[in-house]
């Protein structure tokens, strides 16, 4: 009997898919990973899949929206298959008078949840990572998904904040939860491209202090992409107040918006849009990647690989022989 890789569990973390010779054994659950291709020739792909960043939320200080699942493996694609890859966007901004949007999801068969909102009046959503919640609310957050087939957890918890009238809660990191001071929780650091590069930071929670006369300051975006806090208590300017946008293609959280003073009116600043996913494949340079029209990407060479980036879109992708 032989094995290929991917779907086994143990517990409840996924470590195969089990084969007896060319045939899938049957009673295992089919997740998410490589589906055996009979008489195809499998090409071995590391892997990075991160989600979309979510907004950050607003309304007496926004949470920092949570960063974009964060996924690093390696995976078999077969000769002449279609693969169907979608880079998720990030969440759309909280306002006044609506609220932060989740980051959508990244993937390629497996899934990387978009981060989950910032919250906007109370607790903020769960996700890929958590959003944080406004200055007195506790944060759900987390690995949105509760099924085997999504283990290990992709992110981490937002944070509740200190309390009122200083910063609202960051969110959630890859690698972290936001902090208690309204910072983003910290993302990972991947060298898949070349270099080493920190991606999916959550971001940092939003200045309540203005709207109320105390002193603070907004709350840090998290490394590897997070928007930085509105800040309330500097000046009257609404682009002050506003949350920094999470970085592009790295599925950094927005950050949330401050409470701050206009005059005498106390006013909500919009939260920061969450930074874009992004997928990057690493793989031999015998090989030979086709990439539909509907992707954005890139590809270099380094030594014997090829290093291909997508950076938006949706479409097909297939391989072969560099020399077909």
């Amino acid at each position: 009997m032989s094995a290929f890789a991917s779907g086994v569990y143990a517990g409840s973390l996924e470590i195969s898919t089990l084969y007896a010779g060319e045939t899938q054994i049957l009673g295992l659950v089919g997740c998410e990973d490589t589906i055996y291709v009979p008489d195809k020739k499998p090409v071995s792909v590391d892997v990075l899949l991160i989600g979309g960043g979510a907004g950050g939320g607003t309304a007496f200080g926004g949470g920092g929206g949570g960063s974009g699942g964060y996924r690093e493996y390696t995976k078999l694609f077969y000769f002449d298959k279609n693969y169907n890859v979608t880079v998720g966007a990030g969440g759309s901004a909280s306002s006044a008078t609506a609220s932060s949007a989740n980051g959508s999801n990244s993937s390629i068969e497996r899934i990387a949840d978009g981060g989950g909102g910032g919250g906007t009046g109370g607790i903020g959503s769960a996700g890929g990572s958590g959003g944080g919640g406004y200055a007195i609310s506790s944060s759900d957050g987390g690995d949105s998904k509760t099924t085997r087939c999504n283990r290990p957890s992709q992110g981490n918890s937002g944070s509740s904040g200190n309390g009122a009238f200083a910063q609202a809660g960051g969110g959630g990191g890859a690698s972290s939860t936001g902090g208690t001071n309204g910072e983003g929780g910290a993302g990972l650091t991947s060298s898949i491209t070349g270099s080493s590069v920190s991606r999916a930071g959550g971001g940092g929670g939003g200045d309540t202090s203005g709207g109320f006369g105390n002193t603070a300051t907004p709350g840090a975006g998290g490394s590897g992409g997070g928007g930085a806090g509105g800040t309330g208590n500097e000046s009257n300017d609404s682009s002050q107040a506003a949350g920094g946008n999470g970085s592009a293609n790295t599925g950094g959280g927005g950050g949330g918006g401050a409470y701050y003073k206009n005059g005498s009116t106390n006013v909500s600043g919009s939260g920061g849009n969450g930074g874009s996913g992004f997928i990057c494949m690493k793989y031999h340079n015998s090989f030979k990647m086709e990439i539909g029209s509907g992707l954005t990407s890139s590809t270099a060479t380094s030594g014997d690989y090829k290093i291909t980036q997508l950076t938006a879109g949706t479409d097909n992708i297939s391989f072969s022989s560099a020399a077909s």
